[in-house]
């Protein structure tokens, strides 16, 4: 690569540095107030919520406030896979549909003795559920792959579940996420397919004229998951039957469901805890990015640096190092404005300190 082209790509990356920095910025800003915000939600709710003593019945008073029910989930309808003749009882139904087919590997390599770069191809065959376009493989006259699966997967949710005397909402029945594997007992006739049973439960169908052991290009593994029936806690606004989301006076919206029978406080507890992962997960994101930018800015000094051995490493080391000491205070900086703008009277503290 020539001097000019390099030095252009230098100053690319010192734009590119910029605009890491302003993004730091602009998500430490938006990661202090949304922390702040959803622990005074939450510490209103915690404060606030109604732990009924039954979900046999719905208590009018409770109409608009911020309730916690915990008990069976249930529904009256049914999920049915027509292709296999499944029909199945559950809250949640997903049809996995996975081909046998070629699979490329692109392998690119510089050569030692030159600047051309050599790229090998190789080819397996594996169980997938992306069917792969062999007409763009570099060998697809040798390895070609059916266009379409004959079944393709799917994700059926139940239209209507209870607690007890409440009625979940479509959002709600969303967060049911306690998938297991499906057993099946049996199937309807279709061509070429047959169950297989894998340490006496039957959780897979194999669609193909060979076996499983041995399949053929094109040939098919379906496997299912439910989420069944079960114990579930929910904490949401009431309203009549059913529920809404709970709108704090900060704005942010209380609507949790959880599986299992779990207290009003444990429930709290744990999205507290989530929170701050979150708040020192984005932390450490936002400041890395914030190091990356500055440490870009240089990207010109580097360019020329790099070219003499003796002043590589000690250059890099220092401006990793004025990096990392710029990110680190500009950082909180950043930060402490964001918490003297959210929390006034802790942020002034703190400063003052």
């Amino acid at each position: 690569m020539s001097l000019g082209k390099k030095v252009k790509g230098s100053f690319g990356a010192m734009f590119f540095g910029f605009v890491l920095i302003i993004v730091s910025i602009g998500g430490t800003w938006w990661n202090e107030g949304r922390t702040i915000k959803t622990h005074k939600g939450l510490e209103q709710g915690a404060k606030s919520v109604y732990s009924s003593p039954t979900i046999d019945y719905v208590s009018p008073e409770n109409d608009g406030k911020l309730v916690h029910v915990a008990g069976g989930v249930t529904t009256s309808d049914v999920l049915t896979d027509s292709d296999f003749g499944l029909e199945i009882p559950h809250l949640k139904l997903k049809r996995s549909v996975e081909m046998y087919q070629w699979k490329e590997n692109k392998d690119t390599k510089k050569n030692e003795n030159s600047e051309e770069k050599i790229t090998t191809f190789s080819y397996k065959k594996v169980w997938s559920e992306k069917v792969r376009d062999s007409q763009k493989f570099n060998e697809a006259s040798t390895h070609q792959n059916p266009t379409n699966k004959r079944f393709a997967s799917f994700s059926k949710t139940a239209s209507a579940a209870n607690i007890g005397a409440h009625a979940l909402n479509p959002n709600q029945i969303g967060k049911l996420n306690n998938w297991a594997s499906l057993k099946i007992q049996e199937i309807g006739s279709v061509e070429n397919a047959q169950l297989i049973n894998s340490e006496g439960k039957t959780t897979e169908i194999y669609v193909g004229e060979t076996s499983l052991e041995n399949p053929e290009i094109g040939d098919l593994r379906i496997s299912y998951k439910a989420v069944y029936e079960g114990d579930y806690s929910v904490i949401a606004k009431q309203a009549g039957n059913t529920f809404e989301p709970f709108i704090t006076d900060r704005g942010t919206t209380l609507d949790f469901v959880k599986s299992g029978i779990h207290s009003a406080e444990n429930m709290f507890l744990e999205e507290i805890s989530q929170n701050k992962f979150i708040k020192w997960m984005l932390r450490g994101l936002c400041f890395l990015l914030l190091f990356i930018g500055i440490r870009m800015l240089f990207s010109v000094i580097t360019l020329f640096t790099n070219q003499v051995p003796i002043l590589r490493s000690i250059v890099n080391f220092g401006i990793s190092l004025f990096a990392g000491i710029v990110a680190f205070c500009l950082f909180f900086i950043v930060a402490g404005i964001a918490w003297v703008f959210y929390r006034p009277v802790i942020g002034l503290s703190l400063i003052h300190i």
